[in-house]
């Protein structure tokens, strides 16, 4: 069992710890904020990115293009309350990871099989309402837009999946974890989305 699938250990009731995990990294951002690069690290050490395969070297890149692509973009933030979008940055992705996995079929590919096979529908329910309170946690627009976003990239994902594999596997959830923060962080950070959310 690598890094990469102990979020698909979490099975049945403790699946509500993904996003509770979010709720967590993102108040221990706060007072990191000021150090963007540490921060970025965190969260990237911590973002535990399902993975189909146990290769390394795929994981490596992940995380190393995945720290500097969220530097760069926390570099660029500009969202008002730090602590709720903090923690919408790192709750509302791990919630789309569960509503992917929910509304979802397997490629048959055996890493997910028994996360899917353990997720009820009221910890998936659960998870998307504490997503969803985190991310109208930094206001009405802004929580609209982020779920819209989520929405749509789910959507999207998961076309692209069907298609290319015939379902989702551990790389679908963990891809749909990592645009869904990045997206949200670009959201706040991007001077023509903000003036869209303000």
């Amino acid at each position: 069992m690598g890094i990469a699938r102990i979020v698909l250990n979490w099975r049945g009731s403790r699946a509500l710890l993904i996003p509770l995990l979010g709720i967590a990294l993102g108040a221990i951002g706060v007072p990191l904020a000021p150090h963007y690069a540490l921060l970025a690290t965190v969260w990237t050490l911590a973002a535990l990115l399902p993975q189909e395969s146990g290769d390394f070297s795929r994981l490596l890149i992940t995380m190393i293009s995945g720290g500097i692509a969220r530097w760069l973009m926390l570099d660029w933030f500009g969202g008002t309350n730090i602590l709720a979008c903090f923690i919408a940055i790192e709750t509302v992705p791990r919630a789309a990871l569960i509503a992917m996995a929910w509304t979802s079929r397997p490629a048959n590919t055996g890493a997910i099989d028994k996360f899917l096979a353990s997720l009820s529908t009221p910890v998936a329910v659960a998870a998307m309402i504490i997503g969803a309170i985190a991310a109208f946690a930094t206001g009405i627009r802004q929580g609209i837009v982020i779920l819209l976003g989520c929405y749509l990239l789910i959507r999207a994902i998961r076309w692209f999946s069907y298609r290319m594999l015939g379902g989702i596997n551990a790389d679908t959830l963990g891809i749909t974890q990592l645009l869904s923060e990045l997206g949200i962080l670009l959201l706040f950070g991007c001077t023509s989305c903000k003036m869209v959310i303000t």
